[in-house]
């Protein structure tokens, strides 16, 4: 649950139909920003305006940009699809122009979208060293994700990022993963400018920067709401064991370490359909769990001890399947408790599921009965009624848990609730609501102390001790110790550098995910020279050296997309995310050693064979 996430305010009310890029970065230069002159392209402007913008400017160079009204929302980031130009003499802006809303007029038709082209003519500012920023890493409040280049900006967007880092905003801490030594004097800067994005804006932030090399100064380019949370940003290998036994879960009362490490735990459904938990997310999934076990063996179960679960510093939950067996296992005389039971607490979901009131306040009691009544329609029914359950997040996208804000329940009701399918169905969607509730009471609680604070000031903005309440316990969080989840933070973050869903991978650790992680299946189809090839099957796993921006208009129709060069922000990284395409890159994968149509399974292991039918 994650407490600086929401949906956009003001920026998203996009009156007159102004775009939430050109929206949020105006917001950005109100509060007092460095950001380039901007003109907004929307149909309604002139060519004297264009004009009387150019001949306001003291600068040669100008760039294009795309801003179509639905590209960056709090539900989805359809950026990559869009074109923008690159920086253009004075004299080609107008040519510029036409070619931009053609090219994204023929992307809003392959979308099958109503919206039209929009732009923005910005200024360019002129820069070596530039990036993308996501602010706060994953659900680190003191923690910014970067990826940048001495090469520009334009190079991370397309997949080719230098170099990467995790700094942390709060001085009293040290970097997890610092800049390089030649450009440590950007860290006040960048850390200053995360502060001051939280202050203004009520989500977690993409924000594209470059450093002006005239004026020595960060400048924001655009600003966009996460829909998704950038997790680890490190491979995890067999030689890195000892990071599991020195983070010792901090408060966490099942966490894996290295010791116990084995074949048993596995990357299962439950981080597949949620993503990365935070710490007070987990600890409430295992009090649900221990709270269920008194009507679980009303119903047969014998439901001994909540171990099935491990938590690790990424925030993956790793499941041991043996040890779920056994706690869903019917004892010897389950059959027989089930067939008194069942009927009669059958009756009582029903009640309380139809009695339900969405305007009370949050009350855990009330959220456990939920979990109870779920859990059991989901057995009682084998899992019946999951297949119907899409939109019940506030995002269709999976790994959206912690950025999802259910404000309405999206899925109807059903008419008569006379089966567990249709209790597994809406109990879901229900227990899912009451969570929001606490959500956006966490939410509430930290923009109120955020009110209080200086946005300039980054050491009095970084104390607030909400910031913190994710990483408490749940039985912590009960109890208001907050302080608790503030060192918890701190020692968490430099475990949670590494994707500690990849326990199975090979001893290399070469293996990155940036995108869904879930198993696919498919003939494969590689590409060796991304320059000369345009077309690209549907329903194969693509494998290529690096992610070409002409295709990103077709992931959607692949199975998976392995490559042996990328970054976490480039454009093709994020659009896979939210068409859930698992996206690897690979660096010591050989083309030579596959054949494209070959069948292949993918998933975090990596590549082989598939099975034959």
């Amino acid at each position: 649950m994650t407490e600086q996430v929401g949906l956009q305010g003001e920026q998203s009310v996009q009156a007159n139909s102004v775009p939430a890029k050109y929206a949020t970065l105006k917001q950005a230069e109100r509060a007092g920003l460095i950001v380039p002159r901007s003109l907004l392209l929307d149909g309604e402007h002139s060519q004297a305006d264009i004009e009387q913008f150019l001949n306001a400017s003291a600068d040669s160079r100008f760039i294009v940009r795309s801003a179509v009204e639905s590209e960056d929302s709090s539900e989805h980031s359809l950026a990559g699809h869009f074109w923008s130009s690159a920086a253009v003499a004075r004299e080609l802006v107008a040519e510029t122009v036409i070619q931009a809303q053609q090219a994204n007029q023929a992307v809003l038709d392959s979308l099958q979208s109503a919206s039209h082209p929009q732009l923005i003519l910005q200024e360019y500012i002129e820069h070596t060293v530039g990036g993308v920023l996501f602010s706060p890493w994953s659900f680190f409040t003191d923690y910014v994700y970067i990826e940048y280049s001495d090469a520009g900006v334009k190079r991370v967007v397309e997949g080719g990022a230098s170099h990467s880092a995790v700094l942390c905003v709060d001085a009293q801490y040290v970097d997890p993963l610092p800049l390089l030594d030649a450009l440590s004097h950007l860290k006040s800067e960048l850390a200053l400018l995360c502060n001051q994005l939280r202050g203004i804006y009520d989500f977690p932030v993409d924000c594209e920067w470059a450093y002006d090399s005239q004026k020595h100064c960060v400048v924001v380019l655009q600003v966009r709401p996460q829909t998704h949370f950038v997790g680890p940003v490190l491979p995890y290998s067999k030689a890195d064991a000892h990071l599991l036994n020195d983070w010792s879960g901090h408060g966490i009362d099942q966490a894996i370490t290295s010791a116990d490490l084995s074949e048993a735990w596995q990357f299962t459904a439950l981080s597949e359909s949620l993503g990365r938990l935070s710490p007070l997310s987990f600890s409430l999934l295992q009090q649900l769990y221990t709270d269920s076990i008194p009507m679980l063996h009303l119903l047969g179960w014998k439901a001994k001890a909540v171990d099935f679960m491990c938590y690790t510093p990424d925030g993956t939950v790793l499941v041991d399947p043996s040890r779920e067996q056994s706690f869903y296992k019917l004892t010897l005389f389950g059959g027989f408790q089930r067939g008194i039971h069942q009927a009669k607490i059958q009756q009582e979901a029903q009640r309380a599921m139809s009695e339900y009131d969405h305007s009370a306040a949050f009350s855990y009691d009330t959220l456990l009965q939920l979990f109870r009544y779920w859990i059991t329609a989901n057995i009682c029914s084998a899992g019946a009624g999951r297949e119907s359950l899409e939109g019940s997040f506030a995002s269709d996208s999976p790994h959206a848990y912690e950025l999802a804000w259910v404000t309405e329940l999206a899925i109807e009701k059903p008419d008569k609730l006379s089966s567990w399918n249709e209790l597994n169905r809406w109990g879901r969607a229900l227990f899912l609501f009451e969570l929001n509730k606490l959500k956006r009471e966490l939410r509430q609680a930290t923009q109120q102390a955020n009110d209080k604070t200086e946005p300039h000031n980054p050491s009095q903005q970084s104390s607030n001790v909400e910031n913190y309440k994710l990483f408490c316990t749940w039985r912590e969080y009960q109890a208001g110790d907050y302080q608790s989840g503030k060192s918890g933070q701190h020692q968490q973050a430099p475990y949670a550098l590494y994707d500690f869903a990849f326990l199975s991978a090979d001893e290399s650790g070469d293996i990155q995910s940036l995108a869904s992680s879930k198993t696919v299946e498919g003939p494969v189809y590689i590409i060796e020279n991304p320059s000369v090839v345009n077309g690209i099957p549907a329903d194969c796993i693509l494998i290529t050296p690096y992610f070409d921006n002409r295709w990103v208009g077709l992931i959607r129709h692949c199975k998976g997309i392995v490559v042996t060069r990328g970054s976490r922000l480039s454009h093709s990284a994020i659009v896979a995310r939210e068409y859930d395409v698992p996206y690897y890159v690979m660096p010591q994968l050989s083309l030579d050693t596959l054949q494209s149509g070959q069948q292949m399974v993918l998933d975090s292991a990596g590549l082989k064979p598939a099975k034959p039918p």
